[in-house]
């Protein structure tokens, strides 16, 4: 009986015999070898998908270039289309990942078996460094992809490109986090990255419409969805201004076509500590059931 309620309580998983530095990271390590053996048929589609998307964005390309569409004459241009729908696979599978890192523990129950046996930090810490990696793979698999047909073609990579996949890499993390965090609050991993990708398509830029009525001339650096424009401006060139002005009777709008390198590289670093950190103190605080 005592040991029942000893797996029920979600605080007396902590109570335990503290392990060395060595000790620790040890068990995070293990945590992220078990981690990547349950992962690695869901990394391998996503990279499978990746692959077939490049294909399918460069075999439509090169039909154009055999009817007599011209090979541009930047490679800045050759690229723009291969990466067209990156950003929203590559916001897909954050969610993924990160939606099911903690939900899944209280949808199957699972927590009854791995809590006892390690920390809820460790455990957290162990699966967000394994499942961020998968992520940052996919991303480097594209990005080489993009880099090689580059070359073939033009015999030169622009150094923008590289730019440009250091604010996926950044992006994608941000997404991720806050997969971890709605995963926290929910049980189903379905519903959290569903509604991950809800928010960062669609329910961000509707909740923060009311400010932009209100402050129309404040850049929305408080919207997460407003930092993936930086990744597709840090690769043809940032403008400036960054923002167009359109008057109408009585009201002036501001359209904000990206953020800066310094305010995305500060807000999309805010959002995930402040969120990761979140996720790590309402997994601690989650209760199970027997």
């Amino acid at each position: 009986m005592m040991k029942s309620e000893q797996l029920i309580s979600g605080t007396s998983f902590f109570k335990k015999k503290k392990l060395t530095l060595k000790e620790g990271l040890i068990q995070i390590s293990d945590i992220f070898a078990f981690d990547f053996k349950k992962n690695l048929k869901l990394f391998i589609f996503m990279v499978v998908v990746a692959i077939l998307m490049f294909i399918g964005q460069l075999t439509s390309m090169e039909i154009g270039f055999s009817q007599g569409i011209p090979l541009p004459e930047e490679p800045i241009e050759y690229i723009k289309p291969l990466r067209a729908f990156l950003t929203m696979f590559i916001t897909i599978s954050s969610a993924i990942f990160g939606g099911s890192i903690i939900a899944e523990d209280f949808g199957k129950n699972t927590g009854n078996l791995l809590f006892p046996k390690t920390t809820r930090t460790r455990l957290f810490l162990g699966r967000t460094i394994l499942r961020y990696t998968l992520i940052v793979s996919i991303i480097i698999l594209y990005y080489v992809l993009i880099a090689s047909i580059t070359f073939a073609k033009y015999e030169k990579v622009p150094a923008v490109l590289w730019n440009s996949m250091g604010w996926e890499l950044l992006y994608a993390l941000m997404v991720f986090s806050l997969g971890c965090l709605y995963s926290s609050m929910v049980k189903s991993t379905a519903f959290s990255v569903i509604f991950t990708v809800f928010l960062m398509v669609m329910g961000f830029n509707l909740i923060f419409t009311f400010i932009k009525a209100f402050i129309p001339e404040f850049e929305p650096l408080y919207n997460p969805a407003y930092y993936q424009y930086i990744i597709y401006y840090s690769l043809i060139g940032i403008p400036d201004p960054r923002y167009e002005i359109y008057e109408y009777p009585g009201a002036t709008y501001y359209s904000w076509t990206t953020p800066s390198e310094l305010g995305a590289l500060f807000g999309m670093s805010i959002f995930t500590a402040i969120m990761l950190f979140l996720a790590l103190i309402r997994f601690q605080r989650r209760q199970i059931k027997n």
